[in-house]
């Protein structure tokens, strides 16, 4: 008999953790014969068109209050009790919570709706971020605790965690996690390389720099334009900006400072796109000022193209980038930002250099070795309870 798995999500937007689920969980159905299913809470569908047809994917029958403080409240307990609802008696082998602590509540709701229909060496987590960055929320004491209530009950609930980085595993370990797998996420580079081969339809009259990601306070965008736009005049570039608006307060900040500034012509939102990649290509360098990075998805994807990165420098990426890869700068370092970014301009020995590194260091992330090895853990799991 296949295995079966499910993977839980909160939505599908063109995130790292969903684009590196996906990727693992096509690889098991089409080479591996694996049953796979998605449960998807959330509307946001825009890597439907990645999914192997072979994966069935259970949409969420969710009825969302229009008073926005009970709507927040709601969709934890909601998402739990639909899961509970729309998969019961289904039988899985394996249910994976991918990322986000919403998925992971879920698993807990259905845990307490389903005590005896779930094996509790069922449940894996795949955790893409870590302690420190969890615990670290800026909103109120009550949100913090509910994080401490989610990272403690982890060993509780979930037989085995995939790790993307030894940070996120050691940090996991100091709270009696100690079942955790560190498995770096598959990069697929075939698959990149043919989207990044598309036809760009924005029109773009300068040579640009690029930044994606979740226009939100942890990705830091506002910091970032107001960091070099002052750079990106006097060279006559462009900042295109990729990513859907998490924050709107941080989104009507970033129009306005655009707007008061009259950078329209060097800075452009373009929101969500489903691929990313072909503007990825031919930009001159991929930005992130984000200082809550585990692994950095579009980064690593970024080198897979042969375009320079600058990133953060940090404890949680260390494994991952350094000097010889792309270029670093400490957050809100706008002085080594910019240093960066005339490197770029003006020196093309050192930035092939940092390219062909990357290029390089890149195939450690070859996904017909990653997904082997997320299927063995699999397989052992599921022979441990048999």
């Amino acid at each position: 008999m296949n295995p079966k798995l499910l993977y839980v999500f909160y939505s599908l937007h063109a995130g790292g953790a969903e684009r590196s689920s996906i990727t693992v969980a096509n690889y098991l159905a089409e080479n591996k014969n694996y049953d796979v299913s998605f449960y998807v809470f959330n509307d946001g569908m825009t890597l439907k068109s990645e999914i192997s047809p072979k994966i069935i994917i259970i949409p969420s029958e969710k009825r969302i209050s229009k008073n926005p403080i009970v709507a927040k409240f709601q969709n934890y307990f909601q998402f739990g009790y639909l899961l509970s609802k729309s998969i019961k008696n289904k039988n899985y082998d394996i249910v994976i919570a991918v990322h986000e602590h919403l998925p992971e509540f879920a698993l807990n709701v259905w845990r307490f709706l389903n005590p005896f229909s779930l094996s509790k060496n069922k449940l894996v987590l795949n955790l893409h971020f870590s302690v420190s960055q969890f615990l670290n929320t800026r909103d109120s004491k009550l949100k913090l605790l509910f994080h401490k209530f989610i990272v403690r009950n982890r060993s509780k609930i979930f037989t085995h965690i995939f790790s993307i980085s030894n940070s996120i595993r050691e940090e996991l370990i100091k709270f009696d996690c100690n079942k955790v797998t560190t498995i770096y996420n598959p990069i697929n580079r075939e698959l990149i390389r043919k989207c990044s081969s598309q036809p760009i339809d924005i029109s773009i009259n300068k040579k640009y720099f690029v930044t994606v990601g979740t226009i939100s306070e942890r990705k830091d965008q506002l910091w970032l334009i107001n960091s070099i736009y002052d750079f990106l005049v006097a060279n006559n570039c462009k900042l295109i900006i990729i990513g859907r608006a998490l924050e709107q307060s941080i989104h009507k900040k970033i129009v306005s400072f655009i707007k008061n500034n009259k950078l329209e012509e060097y800075i452009l939102l373009t929101g969500e796109l489903e691929n990313p990649y072909n503007l990825i290509a031919n930009s001159m360098g991929l930005l992130s000022a984000s200082s809550y990075e585990s692994f950095g998805y579009v980064q690593h994807e970024s080198m897979v193209l042969g375009v320079p990165v600058v990133t953060i420098r940090q404890k949680e990426t260390s494994e991952f980038y350094n000097e010889s890869n792309c270029f670093l700068f400490e957050r809100h370092n706008k002085n080594e930002l910019i240093k960066n970014l005339e490197q770029i301009l003006e020196s093309k020995s050192n930035v092939e250099s940092i390219v062909n590194s990357a290029e390089e260091y890149i195939k450690e992330f070859d996904t017909n070795k990653i997904c082997s090895k997320f299927e063995n853990t699999f397989m052992n799991l599921i022979k441990s309870y048999v």
